[in-house]
């Protein structure tokens, strides 16, 4: 069996140690080894993930041990399994020019101007010496890096080519490479005879760091050594402290994890670990014992390794799992900023010289990796220069480590997870680091990848390094799910998902505290996370005793939840002499706390809320003697050994006060939902073709994994494949209709009406119930003042049975339902919805409002149009934060405004819509906003004339409106001009007789009929300055006049910004300082609270200052000045990115675009192109082609202001694709292809055909 102690606690007695049984009972021997796999965790980035997570991981050595050994077989998803890896001979140590059984050594070794290969074993010693002359340029080692990190992340048009292009570059580079060092020479012609068998070793110099010497390339076939030879190495054969020379020992390969998570970092916990902890078989666990560091501070790793040495069994390998920099790594320390230490390399590489620990791995991004120095400080010392410049690993190396495993990029997960499960099979097979290292690195690049990822693992070894002699018996490392073999419930059918976040607070927890409280709602997991939770504990060195479960499901008093301990140490109590059964209930109560005050156990209470009656105010199976009994028994094993953890749908506070940590569990991530949706597919055969489909599907499920079990299962057996389809079956879902197989026999654990009914029927009244019941109309969220307005006595639709509650009752009222699990509290009266809730009280409301249905339901549309109003004209004031609003309430809205058209109900339901106009514009969610339009137009528009139907004039007007923008957003000015001029002829007849008295005397009706006119002159003045109209002009300055009388400041603002628009766009009234004044004035206007406001208008001024330098280089202005206005530019739009919010993707996507074309004027291309790439995914998301292909056009005239034309003209093609998609670009049409004539020219080395100019910005 593995072992497994937790770093920072008691190392198991060595076998034959005395183990003096429980202490004030009687001796009895006891064993302390477990099952346990070996880990190695971390990644640098998530390929789900857009955002790029950087870390840094390092290697070391591990001791051979002289016992027999099984053989392991690589065993991965879409890899053939092996039949094991080859049994090597075992490898003495040499100066790394012959091993000890004749295998062949080919030593490259870099020196200054000269590079020398020599090689042994192959008859008589050969040399080759030449002039070293190769070099990568620096825009080459930035393509690499782009290429291995963030090319993945997301791959816009046309970068797929480039990759390919880098590709090739890469292989390019290897021919060089080889081409210099070994090309041509009588010792590579001996050499390549036994390639499969030899060993390469790389010696460099500390100011060659850009060399890629993994990616030699033999020119006759065409393959990487590293990918050739047995085992490709990097050295340092002159270190300033020899390596400990690792001699063979009995026991276990010893792994120690350091797991370093700084604070909001992102990353999952367990990562790689956890796919390799799953994926061992029991036998395959057996050659490794496991520590996690606990708690993974510096400190804490200088005492265990410490302890371990001088306990006589030191690790073989540390494993850090974190993040880096060049030069140093980061542990974990909560005293410090983002609880990060930065540890140096020469810090950690003394301390394991000094505690003897051989290997280090590192998993994260560029510890192999040291940034080129131009001019070297000259350190005499080569030691002090190694820890000045050198990578990370070389100088760990340079402490005295034997081997170091690093990345030189960023990772994924799946890629260290593969990478690792197969080092680690292979060490355990007896084969020797250099070589291990070497074949994990061919199994990846024998899977299909997009990207050439076995390229980023760096070796570094001082001699072959075996840690077990030959193995004879095949296992495997599966990192597939296996069933747990465990008295503990099993885990999900298709295996646990995600967590880690959880799993993080938890083991996090148990460093400071002895009782911890998982809480969450119904069907959030908390049972099968905390079954999950015990077991990577266990199997990680968090405890040396037994897990123990007890279930609170049905009545247990403390005797009988004490029988479960007594159970798991039966065995041993009797060795002691001791029945527990013959014990009363005092003596199993001090019995048990002896157990657990010697040894670690990990205690899951599971559903303690029904102890304290479920929900509060409940009358509770458990007496209140025997709820003080278990609490106080909690209270006495608070300072034992044991470790308790709790779960339940509340946070107890009530029973147990602070006794327990409480850590809430939160929804599942939506990458964990899509994982487990796909992962529900393939149970039933099913494989999902696009995800894009069923997005909103599992968006529905709110991340509660028991609803989307449910729900994914019946969309399954439905054989549902098209988004309408998935569509339309949310609709019912959200309608509450029963559309999916669910009863309440199965369980809690598998129905979704047994767990939402858990607790709730004897809860509440029948009044209460009934109250509750309307929840049935919430999708998603419930605000307790909608509730409220419900029933407001002076509203038309005020609902009796909820008249005049206040919101503090309802919100007394929803928070117990908050308790029970059908919602989650957000505070102020704000809640999440469970999204089986409709379907759940779908009978409840059936029952109460059978009579009062239309009643009820008008009540709620009555109350979300309010809602609506409200919320339309607090943004349209200013105040943006309203956006937050309407994103919870966008579900409720559609809704509200589907059941108002339904019902005829024409007014609220116009008011719904003002409030998602705003919403779908500021998020840029232009499609769904047409689909909603597309699907109300008809109830009003005359299809013949276009005018409005009978009575429907104002419901027309508003939706007009709505379709004019919709058009210019598509680009079509003439069908945008078309519908829009009878709508101003409508609303200046209406407001003819208002008009015509003075705007003291106006209304508020009057003043409602002036702002729609105000804002149907600045739609067409749009749609004129658009199609480059100075008559535009004349409309805004009405509209503004109009504004300003009726005091309203953000209309008048939004006219004074698109003057300033007007005077920089139109040619034939350019006039950049008027621009500049009217920008000026309404940024001014705006509210400092309107950071949307304020932030375009930085984007226009930034538009101007780059204007004017366009014009300072056309007439030949002094350098300073010029510069002097692309700063200026710089400065405005990173101004405005900073006040830009997240979900603002077209104001985003354009201050993105501008700054892809100023900082190529500076020499910043590489930042330029990820400026062009940020906008081209916002202008993406937003379905906008035509803004995409200007910052395309951008990002082609830096590349070819760089001498990329290659590259220059992919992106140019693809953006004359965008502009070909869009209506109403000939212009941009016809500069692109003037673009791409200037760039074939440039390619071809031929003059110009025409000259070409930056364009203005857009």
């Amino acid at each position: 069996m593995l072992e497994t102690v937790s770093a920072g606690r008691s190392p198991p007695r060595k076998p034959g140690s005395s183990t003096g049984g429980f202490s004030g009972i009687s001796p009895s021997r006891r064993s302390t080894s477990t099952e346990l796999s070996p880990i190695c965790g971390g990644f640098s980035r998530n390929r789900s993930s857009a955002k790029k997570i950087r870390m840094n991981v390092t290697n070391t050595s591990a001791t051979p041990v002289a016992r027999p050994m099984k053989n392991f077989a690589i065993a991965t998803p879409k890899v053939a399994r092996g039949t094991g890896f080859p049994a090597r001979p075992f490898m003495h140590k040499s100066s790394a020019k012959l091993t000890g059984n004749g295998m062949p050594v080919l030593r490259i070794s870099h020196t200054a101007a000269h590079v020398e290969a020599a090689l042994e074993g192959n008859g008589p010693r050969q040399i080759e010496k030449r002039p070293f002359s190769f070099t990568l340029s620096s825009q080459d080692a930035e393509d690499i890096r782009w290429y291995l990190e963030e090319y993945p992340i997301y791959p816009v048009d046309p970068q797929a080519k480039t990759a390919r292009r880098i590709g090739q570059r890469m292989d390019q580079v290897g021919r060089e490479l080889f081409s210099v060092v070994l090309g041509g020479s009588d010792l590579w012609h001996v050499a390549r005879r036994s390639l499969g068998q030899m060993r390469i070793e790389v010696e460099t110099e500390l100011a060659d760091t850009l060399v890629p010497w993994e990616l030699m390339r033999d020119l006759e076939a065409d393959q990487p050594l590293a990918l050739e030879v047995a085992s490709f190495v990097r050295c340092h054969s002159r270190p300033a402290r020899n390596p400990h020379a690792p001699a063979p020992t009995k026991g276990k390969i010893r792994i120690l994890l350091a797991i370093c998570r700084l604070q909001d970092d992102g990353v999952p916990f367990r990562s790689v670990a956890r796919h390799l902890i799953r994926g061992l078989s029991d036998a395959a666990r057996e050659p490794f014992h496991l520590e996690v560091l606990r708690p993974p501070t510096f400190e804490q790793l200088a005492r265990r390794l410490r302890v371990a040495k001088a306990q006589g069994e030191p690790f073989h390998i540390v494993h850090f799992d974190g993040h880096g920099l060049a030069g140093e790594v980061f542990f974990e320390n909560p005293e410090l900023e983002r609880n990060r230490q930065p540890v140096k390399a020469d810090e950690l590489g003394n301390l394991l010289h000094e505690t003897g620990v051989p290997l280090l791995i590192l998993n994260a991004c560029r510890s192999a990796d040291s940034e080129p120095l131009e001019q070297p400080e000259k350190v005499s010392d080569l030691h002090r220069q190694i820890r000045q410049f050198g990578s990370f690993a070389h100088a760990v190396m340079d402490c005295g480590a034997t081997g170091v495993v690093a990345w030189r990029y960023s990772v994924f997960v799946d890629t260290a997870a593969r990478y690792m499960a197969d080092l680690y099979a292979a060490l355990a097979s007896g084969i020797p680091l250099g070589e291990a290292a070497t074949l994990a690195r061919k199994q990846l690049s024998s899977r299909r990848a997009d990207i050439p990822d076995w390229t980023v693992p760096i070796i570094f070894e001082t001699s072959p390094v075996r840690l077990f002699p030959q193995a004879k018996e095949s296992f495997t490392i599966d990192l597939g799910t296996r069933p747990a073999a465990d008295v503990l419930p099993q885990a999900p059918d298709i295996g646990f998902i995600g967590r880690d976040d959880t799993i993080l607070k938890l083991d996090r927890a148990f460093d400071e505290q002895n009782i911890v409280l998982l809480h969450a709602y119904a069907g959030s997991g908390k049972t099968s996370t905390a079954v999950e939770f015990a077991r990577w504990y266990k199997q990680t060195g968090g405890l040396t005793g037994p897990v123990v479960f007890t279930s609170f499901e049905q009545h247990r008093s403390l005797p009988r939840v004490l029988d479960d301990l007594g159970r798991a140490f039966e065995s041993m109590l009797a060795k002691s002499k001791i029945q527990w059964l013959t014990l009363d209930g005092s003596q199993q109560r001090e019995v048990a706390l002896q157990i657990l005050r010697q040894i670690p156990v990990l205690w899951i209470w599971d559903n303690v809320e029904r102890i304290a009656g479920f929900p509060s105010g409940s009358r509770s199976s458990w007496s209140a003697t025997e709820q003080y009994e278990l609490a106080n028994f909690l209270r006495a094993a608070r300072g034992t050994k044991a470790k308790f953890l709790l779960t339940s749908r509340r946070d107890e506070r009530d029973w147990l006060h602070d006794l327990p940590a409480p850590i809430e569990l939160p929804p599942m991530q939506f990458a964990e939902r899509l994982e487990m949706t796909e992962k529900l597919a393939k149970k039933r055969g099913r494989r999902l073709d696009d995800v894009e489909d069923w997005r909103p599907l599992i968006w529905f499920t709110q991340g509660n994994p028991l609803t989307l079990t449910v729900v994914v299962g019946q969309a399954l057996r439905d054989v549902l494949k098209s988004r309408d389809q998935i569509e339309s079956f949310v609709r019912k879902l959200q309608a509450g209709e029963a559309v999916f197989e669910d009863e309440a026999s199965e369980g809690r654990t598998r129905s979704l009406a047994a767990s939402l009914s858990y607790g709730f029927e004897h809860a509440f009244t029948e009044v209460e119930r009934m109250q509750l019941a309307l929840l049935h109309l919430f999708h998603g969220f419930v605000n307790a003042d909608v509730l409220r307005t419900m029933g407001h006595p002076e509203a038309g639709w005020c609902l009796p049975c909820v008249k005049d509650m206040t919101r503090e009752v309802w919100i007394t009222l929803l928070d117990r339902a908050a308790e029970v699990g059908l919602l989650t509290a957000l505070g102020q009266g704000f809640y999440l919805v469970h999204p089986a809730l409709p379907w759940f009280f779908h009978q409840f409301f059936e029952r109460h409002y059978a009579e009062t249905r239309m009643a009820a339901t008008r009540a709620f549309v009555g109350a979300m149009a309010d809602r609506a109003e409200g919320y339309f004209l607090l943004y349209d004031s200013g105040k943006r934060e309203a956006i937050a609003g309407l994103a919870a309430e966008s579900a409720n809205l559609l809704h509200a405004q589907r059941l108002a058209r339904i019902n005829g109900w024409w007014n609220p339901m116009l008011d719904a819509l003002q409030g998602l106009s705003r919403l779908y514009q500021h998020t840029g969610r232009t499609t769904d906003w047409s689909r909603l339009i597309e699907e109300v137009a008809p109830d009003f528009v005359n299809p013949a004339t276009g005018g409005p139907l009978p009575d429907k004039e104002e419901v027309w007007a508003l939706l007009t409106g709505y379709r004019v923008q919709l058009a210019r957003h598509l680009r079509r000015w003439k069908e945008a001009e078309r519908l829009h001029r009878p709508l101003v002829h409508w609303i200046r007849q209406r407001a003819v007789p208002i008009l015509s008295m003075a705007p003291q005397m106006w209304s508020a009706a009057d003043k409602q009929v002036v702002r729609f006119l105000v804002a149907s002159l600045h739609e067409i003045s749009d749609i004129q300055r658009e199609q480059g109209l100075a008559s535009c002009v004349e409309y805004y300055r009405e509209a503004l006049s109009l504004a300003e009388a009726i005091q309203d400041n953000g209309r008048a603002a939004a006219c004074e910004y698109n003057l300033g628009r007007s005077y920089e766009d139109l040619p034939e009234i350019r006039d950049l300082a008027l621009a500049e004044q009217w920008y000026r004035r309404s940024l001014e206007r705006h509210a400092k609270q309107d950071s949307m406001g304020r932030a375009r208008c930085l984007i226009q001024l930034g538009n101007v200052e780059y204007r004017r330098f366009l014009e300072a280089v056309t007439v030949h202005k002094p350098a300073e000045e010029t510069r002097q206005y692309l700063l200026q530019t710089a400065l405005c739009y990173e101004q405005a990115l900073d006040l830009l919010p997240v979900d603002a993707p077209h104001e985003l996507a354009a201050a993105h675009r501008t700054l892809g074309q100023v900082y190529p004027h500076i020499g910043q291309i590489d930042i330029a192109l990820g400026h062009c790439r940020e906008s081209i995914r916002c202008c993406e998301a937003m379905g906008d082609p035509f803004s995409a292909g200007l910052a395309r056009v951008n990002a082609a005239r830096a590349l070819g202001s760089a001498g990329r034309f290659a590259d220059a003209r992919d992106w140019a093609q693809s953006a004359l694709r965008d502009f070909q998609a869009s209506e109403n670009a000939d212009r941009e049409i016809t500069e692109t292809l003037k673009l791409l004539e200037q760039i074939e020219s440039d390619l071809q080395g031929t003059p110009p055909p025409s000259s070409e100019h930056p364009l203005p910005p857009h």
